[in-house]
């Protein structure tokens, strides 16, 4: 490397401290999760969030205060579907990187209310892209999921077929992976896609599936279980996720898609067991064949890709992970 070329890396990296990480729903599960982290490692944070009541707005207001243990950080509350209002934060403030957690969460949601899905998602996320282009923003992160991947067969790879998405979420989350490659396309915006399988952990939403079972199983709720149990899921804790978020924030790249799973497949009936044993309890099981359609097939992440470009290597067990879980769980029903 020049004299030249190292000067101006060094001025770049400098001008990077002085610039700021933005997460939308930084309020929520990760983004609160992901704030704290960077946070704990010198980053100045944005926080924007609208407080919404898809859940209680206490959970969130919670999170903020937790957020706050670790540092100072700067809150908008406000929707940024609305575009005057996101590029008068990105104005007022040097950005670097944008995390986009902000959204409608949930299949079964989506299919109640399609249109809050879409518009909470598509439409959402297009502002999100153009403001940031208008604004220079460089760097665009943003929460897919393993829903677009439909009713394939498991492992998933990144380049595997998501045509077929089966649900309005899915195919929400299709459809701004979409956008964000047409976004690097036209606007040079660099954009990396994150597709979540089942994160959970400390301050897991009320609606999660962690959430929910910890309260079936505590409360003497029948816990439906397709496949009679053996269908196959990928438990990513919190810890991990966040880990993948903040390599890829460190990571240069044009526009890339990632799984972040824990790679490894681990049946419902084993997920059941280790709740059980967290909690002392035996669940009711209500063992169900899977001719029902709603029932899901096994999912779990091929992880290969992140491993290489990344770095990214899960190190929480699900048995750990929710032995974690349940301990916040008990502190904080």
């Amino acid at each position: 490397m020049n004299i030249g070329k190292r000067e101006r890396n060094l001025k770049f990296k400098e001008a990077q401290i002085s610039m700021s990480i933005l997460i939308t729903g930084g309020a929520g599960f990760i983004g609160s999760h992901l704030a704290e982290h960077l946070l704990k490692r010198g980053e100045k944070v944005i926080v924007v969030d609208n407080l919404n009541d898809e859940y209680a707005v206490r959970f969130k207001k919670r999170n903020l205060q937790e957020i706050s243990r670790h540092g100072r950080f700067v809150f908008y509350e406000t929707d940024i579907a609305t575009r005057s209002q996101l590029e008068k934060i990105l104005k007022e403030n040097a950005v670097r990187c944008i995390c986009h957690l902000a959204g409608s969460h949930g299949i079964r949601r989506s299919i109640n209310d399609p249109l809050h899905c879409y518009w909470s998602n598509v439409l959402m996320g297009t502002t999100l892209i153009e403001s940031a282009a208008a604004c220079d923003v460089p760097k665009l992160i943003f929460a897919s999921s393993s829903a677009v991947y439909g009713r394939g067969e498991a492992p998933f790879a990144e380049a595997d077929n998501t045509d077929h998405p089966n649900s309005p979420f899915a195919a929400s989350k299709k459809s701004i992976e979409l956008a964000m490659h047409s976004a690097y396309h036209t606007h040079g915006l660099a954009c990396a896609g994150l597709r979540f399988f089942t994160v959970y952990g400390e301050r897991n939403r009320p609606d999660s599936t962690a959430t929910q079972l910890a309260g079936a199983i505590e409360n003497g709720y029948p816990i439906e279980l397709y496949g009679r149990g053996n269908i196959l899921q990928d438990w990513v804790y919190i810890d991990d996720v966040i880990d993948g978020i903040a390599r890829t924030i460190d990571k240069e790249f044009g526009y890339e898609i990632f799984n972040l799973g824990s790679g490894g497949p681990v049946s419902m009936i084993d997920i059941i067991g280790c709740f059980e044993h967290e909690l002392g309890r035996l669940a009711r099981r209500k063992l169900l064949d899977d001719e029902d359609r709603r029932a899901p097939d096994s999912c779990w992440a091929d992880i290969s890709q992140a491993k290489d470009k990344l770095g990214y290597h899960p190190k929480i067990s699900v048995r750990q992970g929710i032995k974690k879980f349940i301990g916040w769980y008990k502190k904080n029903r």
